[in-house]
């Protein structure tokens, strides 16, 4: 098999079918120095060190250089003391053990696709790595330990493995940078937020699409912005003694909530988005959202609401978008709109009739589609929608009188 290499103007050198035990290191002389990133397929080679790089790194004093391994038998690789390379990648290769020396100049680490199993413990050795990502991995526990001092790590993937526990048993971890953690698309059924909160600069954490019943413990960060528990299966969850006063984005779509959770307007006091699409949220259970003093977005489609009054205790002032689509509607009364550039969504509902002596002046966008009684308009001031309006009734499957 031939080995191939071409060179890019992006600075970016590729090497396929390298036979390094047999042909030695003769075809990094072709690399120009100019060239900071090799690109390997196929790299014939079952285990390897960043010594056989050594050439590579050596003459490219001053430049960034980085090293991707993709589609390869490649199984263990070691970064060796003083290693310069500030960027490695391994994709779609049987990886199964990875190994970092000291003083290693690493910034940024990406494994996906392999075969490893845990997170090396010697990761800790990286003073200077930046951004990690483990997925699409055999990933079974994680012990947040080995990074928990890490001095530079802003950013930690561990998307798409089959982490069932997640856990930290270091009493003085600091996290000193650390701001994104990304675990969606593993296998967890439980989660205790106490794990968070020494994370001191954490400003997202994405849980979504786990298989999460059990939310536990308390939630206590002044940074965090953005929380993604959605497509999971929670049927109830306690904030009363959370406190994240400054969480923008709550999304906790695709779960089983019946009601929301409790003391929600005492944790998320400042949350401007908040999704609960596709939950089972009952009216009853829903408490007067315009506690919310600066909630703009709220997302209610495809539950069991039934009912719907708009008034000054159950929208926000600062509304702009309320999506009830795809619910049980039967009733809606709109005495309240907060600013006219605000837009209702109540489409694929069972609405058959509205009072419009009693809408708010400020309403001026309402999506009725797919209701027995639809009424064609669109963002035309309050008076002509009062006279001008045109409504016909259909027959909508599923709104049959003594239908849920």
């Amino acid at each position: 098999m031939k080995t191939f290499v071409s060179c890019d103007a992006d600075y970016a050198c590729t090497i396929r079918n390298w036979n390094p035990n047999e042909e030695g290191t003769f075809v990094l002389d072709h690399i120009p120095n100019t060239h900071g990133s090799l690109e390997m397929y196929n790299l014939l080679v079952s285990s390897t060190t960043s010594k056989l790089f050594d050439v590579f790194q050596s003459s490219r004093k001053g430049i960034a250089t980085s090293l991707t391994v993709k589609k390869s038998a490649i199984r263990n690789f070691v970064l060796e003391n003083g290693a310069t390379l500030q960027s490695v990648e391994f994709d779609k290769t049987h990886l199964s053990s990875i190994l970092f020396g000291k003083n290693c100049s690493l910034v940024h680490l990406r494994i996906k696709h392999s075969k490893l199993s845990h997170l090396p413990n010697s990761i800790q050795e990286l003073k200077n790595l930046n951004k990690l990502t483990i997925s699409h991995s055999l990933i079974l526990a994680v012990n947040l330990n080995v990074i928990a001092k890490l001095p530079q790590l802003t950013m930690l993937d561990l998307t798409k493995n089959g982490i069932h526990s997640l856990y930290c048993t270091v009493e003085d971890a600091s996290f000193p940078t650390l701001a994104n953690m990304f675990l969606r698309e593993n296998k967890l059924r439980s989660i205790n937020m106490n794990i968070f909160n020494g994370i001191k600069y954490l400003d997202t954490v994405d849980l979504s699409h786990n298989l999460i019943s059990v939310v536990s413990g308390t939630l206590v960060s002044s940074v965090l912005k953005y929380l993604d528990l959605s497509y999971n299966r929670i049927i109830k969850m306690d904030c009363c003694k959370w406190n994240v006063p400054n969480v923008s984005h709550l999304i906790a779509s695709d779960n089983l909530f019946r009601s929301l959770p409790r003391c929600i307007e005492q944790a998320f006091v400042n949350v401007f988005h908040l999704d609960l699409d596709n939950n089972q949220l009952d009216p009853e259970e829903l408490f007067p959202l315009g506690r919310f003093k600066h909630l703009q977005y709220i997302a209610l489609q495809n539950n069991k609401l039934t009912n719907f009054v708009l008034n000054e205790t159950t929208i926000p002032m600062n509304l702009t978008v309320l999506n009830l689509s795809k619910n049980k509607l039967r009733r809606l009364e709109i005495a309240f709109v907060p600013r006219k550039n605000t837009f209702i969504d109540v489409s694929m509902n069972c609405i058959s009739n509205l009072d419009w002596n009693k809408i708010s002046t400020n309403l001026t966008m309402l999506e009725m589609a797919g209701n027995p009684l639809v009424c064609n308009f669109d963002n035309s001031p309050f008076i002509h929608i009062r006279s001008n309006h045109s409504c016909k009734v259909h027959r909508s499957e599923g709104c049959d009188e003594g239908k849920s």
